[in-house]
């Protein structure tokens, strides 16, 4: 069952009362920059973006990061953003208090930053640009099937099935770099 699922589930079973909901706040981030734009990527979402079968936590969400793969396979920059990113902006207007935000998500993000800088020996901080060839989707699908980056993974709800995904030599992964 995906974490999404999960989350639903839980949701069936309870009992809820009505209660106004008041409008999600607006994201902090503009929409998906156009074509030309390198996409901004918080660290721990380059690991995301290596098992990312198609399915997500909202349909917009999942909408959102197939457009966001389709444009790293094409070969958009990557520019690397502290905090919430174009994957992160469907959750934010979709969801009142969306996980972004926490500091468990930033501590992921330090741990990838730095799995990856040491892996690809180029520095993954904020404002620095990088273009995800066939060999750096290589490098770092390879590092995280043999486990090295698998690290920033820790507690997040998707780590098993992106295990998975890695165990099987990443079939089905979406994004794929000829």
């Amino acid at each position: 069952m995906l974490p999404s699922e999960k989350a639903r589930s839980k949701k069936d079973h309870s009992v809820t009362t009505a209660a106004p909901v008041a409008a999600p706040a607006p994201a902090p981030t503009d929409p998906i920059p156009g074509p030309g734009a390198p996409i901004r990527l918080r660290p721990h979402h380059v690991l995301c973006i290596l098992t990312f079968l198609g399915k997500g936590y909202t349909p917009g969400f999942t909408v959102n990061m197939n457009a966001v793969v389709r444009r790293l396979a094409a070969g958009a920059e990557i520019e690397v953003v502290t905090g919430p990113d174009d994957i992160c902006a469907p959750l934010l207007v979709e969801q009142e208090q969306p996980h972004c935000h926490r500091e468990s998500v930033t501590a992921r993000d330090d741990r990838a930053a730095a799995d990856v800088a040491r892996l690809l020996q180029t520095p993954i901080q904020p404002g620095a640009r990088l273009v995800l060839t066939a060999e750096r989707l290589r490098q770092l699908r390879n590092a995280y099937a043999a486990g090295p980056l698998r690290g920033a993974c820790s507690g997040c709800d998707w780590s098993d099935l992106c295990a998975a995904v890695a165990n099987a030599g990443f079939s089905g992964a979406v994004l794929q770099i000829p």
